[in-house]
């Protein structure tokens, strides 16, 4: 096969094998002591509020309707731990690593390398990634949405839609 052959997304063997890197690198540097972080009191209230809905209790209104339901369903299916409870935003922060690669290497395959390696490396994105109240749910819906819609995949764009609008109160400011 050759290297220059595009795979089903759009990217060539020499892309795709950065891309794969990137993301390593965007989620090693994410998921280290994961598990041992001890939570803040927002982040616990959500937490909590996802176990309530694996345990099909009530919780009271969530402030992040996408967490609590995604980690709701996974504390489920997998059981509950902190690890888990902080999967979901490190996933929004490495995703947006990728959405940045795939934004920026039609320009330059250098620079979308430097520009998902800086998001991959960022103190303050790795930090918001590890936090479980955070914009980047939110954010990665958005930024998925808008690069679908450039793509003209609508069905996408608007799932991405619902993701971020129901990533609370950072859609809206």
């Amino acid at each position: 096969m050759d290297y220059k052959a595009q795979s089903q997304f759009g990217l060539n063997r020499k892309e795709l094998i950065w891309l794969i890197t990137l993301i390593a690198i965007a989620l090693i540097v994410r998921i280290i002591h994961l598990g041992t972080m001890p939570f803040l009191a927002d982040d616990a209230s959500l937490a909590a509020d996802a176990l309530a809905y694996a345990q099909f209790n009530e919780p009271e209104f969530s402030a992040l309707p996408a967490y609590t339901g995604v980690t709701g369903g996974i504390f489920y299916v997998l059981g509950h731990s902190a690890f888990l409870a902080r999967l979901l935003p490190v996933i929004a922060g490495c995703s947006l690593v990728v959405a940045a690669f795939l934004m920026t290497k039609r320009y330059d395959l250098r620079a979308a390398i430097v520009f998902a390696l800086a998001l991959a490396l960022d103190p303050f994105m790795v930090s918001m990634s590890r936090q479980i109240y955070t914009p980047l749910i939110a954010l990665a819906g958005i930024v998925w949405t808008v690069l679908f819609i450039k793509r003209k995949k609508y069905m996408l764009a608007g799932f991405f839609a619902s993701i971020a609008f129901l990533g609370g109160y950072y859609f809206w400011v």
